[in-house]
């Protein structure tokens, strides 16, 4: 796994505002900090200098190295927002992880050669994280990119049990012993599925022979008991006569229900046709009454509007009052009006109404006597046709009925015509088709025997893997961590002497492992008895021997170092050979971060100057 990191971009992130870096081929760069907030008590530390890995790791893995929760900058408003430019394996990525941004909320967003591969949401695409870039973890991180002191991944910083398995988390020999595990596992699993299609198959072919041979032994039985063909031909005959004699009477009923038939048609276009003399006869009478009543009851309307108009005006005339009500004189220049003319109109209109009403009731009962008239002329005719009517259809009924009935035997007959010829043609080819099914049974007999010695035979081979797969099995649940471990720790201990010989000028140093525990010594003291000059330089070539072991065995290479106060108590002298020995031996690492708040003291060279400023806000800046 090759990863080169090209840009980093910070925003409220711990201490800091908003940060850049730029990884590109920068040499050694040395990070110094200065924290101007007095609430800090500090010059350096506190800074914010090992902020900018732990926004690395937290962006691409969610975790820091220290195990911080809190990243959210408690002074500058808006949320925190990391993204990382890196290209793993000539993939390019673009990671972005926000923690209650103001744009953003909570989320987490993955490019790659770019195209957005995001899920729906934080959950998704941290499960596509994991599944892009499986071992990017924070323990991994601070590993083999992030080496320091006071870091939490400081392999020594463990108890002899513990580094063996934290060597075995990063060599991956659990995953290989798992591995190993699951695919014996499923070997078994596939063994024991095939040996069971094997023996259900075995069991099938069983169970198919005595089918086929009960089968043989009732088609044998079958043959002795099939019917002479002879009887069904004479049924054949008999049934042929009576389906000729049913036809004839079939065809007779069938035309003298048709002339019947035609009969009643005729009939009924008659009784139509007299039905519509009938109504055009009574449209005559109905139009010429139509003219009389109308206009006399126009005449009856206009009249009677005049006898109301009449009567208002009269009304209207008898209430003028020519008399005070209160003193009973006369009132001057009133004049009761005459209304004798009018009334005399009145009973003259009303006498005119009273005799046009009469000649109108007159007019309608004429009209209706015409039209009794005319459904009396013919009540007779239709009443004689319509029994006759009644007489056609009721014999067509009968002839019908006659004609189902024959046609009913006539398909009875001709069906088991059909069968009784069916059953003549089934018992030949009943016959002929038992005689091919028992030679066919016998072939198959046959086959089914050689599958069975083939299947047998296949049994026998799945059973003696199985055997051996269940050794395997045996042998996998000892304990093989140190076996595959061996290997990796002759490596470390190889390049701990190697190291060894620039910090110390010697190789006093042994990387080895007893049991389950893995021990380092220097000049045949334990680690844990050494002084605090000699630890600080062994843990930083052990950090070193196992980037080794994981570039080497792991294919894993980096174009950064971050070096996190790994001077900090080292004298001038130890510096100076912990720096050659990185020039020397970190040939494949273009970009080395060196983090130290004793720089001055301490004169480590560097191409490069980075400080990080925390004003008195308690805000960081990079300078």
């Amino acid at each position: 796994m090759n990863i080169f990191f090209k840009k980093l971009h910070i925003e409220r992130f711990m201490s800091f505002d908003c940060a850049d870096i730029d990884f590109d081929e920068t040499g050694f760069t040395l990070i110094s900090g200065e924290n101007n907030n007095l609430n800090d008590s500090a010059k350096s530390n506190g800074s914010g200098k090992s902020s900018i890995w732990e926004a690395l790791v937290w962006c691409l893995t969610g975790e820091t190295i220290r195990g911080t929760k809190s990243v959210e900058n408690i002074f500058v408003k808006g949320g925190t927002l990391v993204s990382v430019e890196l290209n793993i394996d000539s993939i390019e990525y673009v990671i972005t992880r926000c923690k209650n941004h103001e744009q953003y909320k909570t989320n987490l967003f993955l490019t790659i050669n770019g195209k957005n591969n995001s899920g729906k949401g934080i959950r998704d695409t941290e499960k596509l994280l994991t599944e892009y870039l499986p071992d990017i973890t924070a323990s991994f991180l601070g590993s083999v990119i992030i080496l320091g002191q006071g870091l939490p991944a400081r392999f020594t910083s463990n108890t002899p049990s513990g580094r063996k398995e934290v060597l075995e988390k990063l060599s991956k020999s659990d995953f290989m012993i798992q591995d190993l595990k699951n695919k014996i596992s499923s070997r078994h699993c596939e063994l024991n599925t095939i040996l069971r299609e094997y023996e259900d198959e075995q069991l099938s072919l069983n169970s198919k022979r005595s089918v086929i041979e009960k089968q043989i032994e009732d088609s044998k039985s079958q043959l002795a008991t099939i019917d002479d063909i002879s009887v069904y031909k004479q049924q054949f005959e008999i049934a042929a006569e009576r389906r000729d004699i049913l036809n004839t009477q079939y065809e007779e009923l069938r035309n003298e229900y048709t002339k019947t038939t035609q009969d009643v048609t005729a009939l009924e276009t008659e009784l139509a046709n007299i039905s519509a003399d009938i109504q055009a006869q009574k449209n005559n009478i109905e139009n010429e009454s139509k003219d009389k009543t109308y206009q006399l009851n126009i005449d009856i309307s206009s009249k009677e509007t005049e006898i109301r108009h009449l009567g208002s005006e009269i009304t209207k005339l008898e209430n003028i009052k020519d008399v005070c009500p209160t003193c009973g004189q006369k009132i001057p220049g009133v004049v009761k009006a005459d209304t004798t003319l009018q009334k005399e109109q009145v009973v003259e209109l009303t006498n005119a109404v009273a005799k046009q009403k009469k000649e109108l009731n007159n007019e309608l009962a004429a009209k209706a006597n015409r039209l009794q008239e005319v459904d009396d002329s013919y009540k007779v005719i239709i009443s004689d046709k319509r029994n006759l009517l009644a007489e056609l259809k009721q014999q067509s009924a009968s002839i019908n009925n006659n004609l189902n009935n024959v046609y009913s035997l006539l398909n009875s007959e001709i069906s088991n015509i059909a069968r009784i010829k069916e059953k003549i043609s089934s018992v030949d080819s009943l016959r002929e088709m038992l005689y091919q099914n028992i030679e066919g049974y016998k072939n198959e007999l046959s086959s089914i025997e050689l599958k069975n010695n083939e299947v047998s035979s296949n049994i026998e081979i799945t059973t003696q893997s199985i055997d051996v797969i269940k050794k395997f099995e045996t042998i996998i649940k000892r304990d093989f961590r140190g076996i595959l471990l061996t290997n990796v720790i002759d490596f470390i201990n190889q390049k701990v002497k190697e190291y060894s010989e620039y910090v110390f000028n010697g190789n006093n140093i042994q990387f080895a492992i007893d049991g389950n525990n893995i021990s380092i010594s220097y000049q045949d003291k334990e680690y844990e008895m050494l002084s605090g000059g000699e630890k600080q330089k062994i843990d930083l070539i052990v950090q070193f021997a196992i980037r080794d072991m994981l570039c080497t065995y792991l294919n894993f290479d980096c174009n950064i170092l971050v070096l996190d106060e790994i001077f900090d108590n080292l004298d001038s002298t130890g510096c100076s050979k912990i720096i050659d020995m990185i020039s020397r031996k970190l040939t494949s690492v273009n970009s080395i971060y060196i983090i130290s708040h004793h720089a001055d003291e301490l004169d480590i060279p560097a191409d490069n100057y980075i400080l990080v400023e925390k004003d008195l806000n308690g805000v960081s800046h990079l300078k």
